[in-house]
């Protein structure tokens, strides 16, 4: 999929907020929100995994991770398959 993110963007301030906090405190969990979601039975395990990944894949964020370049921090955009 052709896209024009660059492969590289700092961070916002409310960004390098939060991941200064994070890095500084790295066994902390207060950023990580997580979610639990309970399908119905008989739902197509294999089908319902195949839409998320089709739907997951055309969304730009599930691309991105944050690290440093040059020791900058930013978001690096790294189009990869997903995988559940």
């Amino acid at each position: 999929m052709q896209t024009n993110y660059p492969d590289f963007c700092p961070l916002t301030e409310s960004q390098l907020g939060v991941y200064l906090d994070a890095k500084n405190e790295h066994n902390s969990v207060k950023y990580n929100i997580s979610q639990r979601f309970m399908l119905p039975a008989g739902t197509d395990r294999e089908r319902y995994i195949a839409a998320f990944i089709r739907a997951a894949s055309l969304h730009p964020l599930f691309c991105v991770t944050v690290g440093e370049r040059d020791g900058e921090p930013g978001m690096f955009y790294r189009p990869a398959p997903i995988t559940v």
